[in-house]
């Protein structure tokens, strides 16, 4: 095992050592790039039926406010808690095959891209469950329809997106990121432009990114993820609208073929995405 990649499986008798450790370095390498949408919780996988796997996951009861207490008085305490709920469990793989060509060695750059992609595409199709998870109508409690399109002249996402994070607030919960659409994103960033928003405008349209807005962190997704028109104003971390229980760590493995002359590569992860508190989330529609 290194870090959260389990390569206990590794064959490297036909295929060159030093492709195996590149592409176990290219694993690790993308391993550790920003996750964006991954939070993990506590896991207690248990069966529930003959092949039926059910990925059992607790949600703590929010503690009440700190107080001013008088001196000598008896403490207040919360009667600390916690609600069971179960989802299912699902693996996301991916695998690709490395031919035993005799120039192997001249191609490390392509091993390792392709274990970087497949790597990447495992975590992207996490990405897809965990925002379908979350749009579904009966995911969230809350949900504002927008003033306008983006694209259009009455658009006021500032009214949408306070009106977003005000109904969030008054359920107990500071919202903390803003999902959006990538076009979406972009006419965005032309409302602030037209709109000559001084202090954001100028590195805004520098990047052509906005990390910030309205102290929501942006996370922008591509239209295969987030349906154009839609966005999401959250609560995340531990105690926020989602987490992705995680059953069985990305894991890579490798073995040799040796009727078809190749090495075979398999990544996959077992995951349940949940969500936990549908009340730290609104979804906004209309844009």
């Amino acid at each position: 095992m290194i870090g959260n990649v389990d390569f206990s499986a590794l064959s490297t008798s036909a295929l060159p050592t030093r492709v195996s450790e590149v592409v176990k370095a290219a694993a690790i390498e993308q391993l550790k790039e920003i996750k964006g949408l991954r939070q993990y919780c506590l896991v207690d996988r248990s069966q529930e039926g003959e092949g039926v796997q059910k990925y059992i996951y607790w949600v703590y009861d929010d503690l009440t406010a700190a107080y001013d207490r008088k001196e000598l008085e008896d403490f207040k305490y919360d009667t600390v808690g916690a609600t069971q709920s179960t989802v299912d469990f699902v693996e996301i793989a991916k695998g690709f095959q490395i031919s035993w060509e005799s120039d192997n060695l001249k191609r490390l750059p392509i091993r390792a891209a392709q274990t970087r992609a497949a790597v990447r595409e495992v975590q992207d199709r996490e990405d897809s469950k965990i925002v379908a998870a979350l749009i579904a109508s009966s995911a969230v409690t809350s949900s504002v329809t927008a003033t306008g399109v983006l694209s259009g002249t009455t658009a006021d996402p500032v009214k949408d997106i306070a009106q977003a994070k005000r109904k969030i607030k008054a359920l107990g919960y500071l919202p903390d990121q803003l999902w959006i659409e990538e076009e979406n994103l972009e006419e965005l960033l032309a409302i602030i432009a037209s709109n000559d928003w001084q202090q954001m405008t100028a590195r805004a349209i520098e990047s052509g990114v906005i990390d910030m807005f309205m102290k929501l962190k942006i996370v922008s997704l591509p239209s295969t993820k987030l349906t154009h028109g839609t966005a999401m104003v959250i609560k995340s971390g531990a105690d926020g609208c989602y987490q992705l229980g995680v059953a069985k760590d990305l894991t890579t493995k490798m073995f040799d073929d040796e009727e078809n002359h190749s090495t075979k590569v398999q990544v996959f992860e077992t995951v349940a995405p949940a969500v936990v508190r549908p009340d730290a989330g609104a979804k906004i529609t209309g844009w």
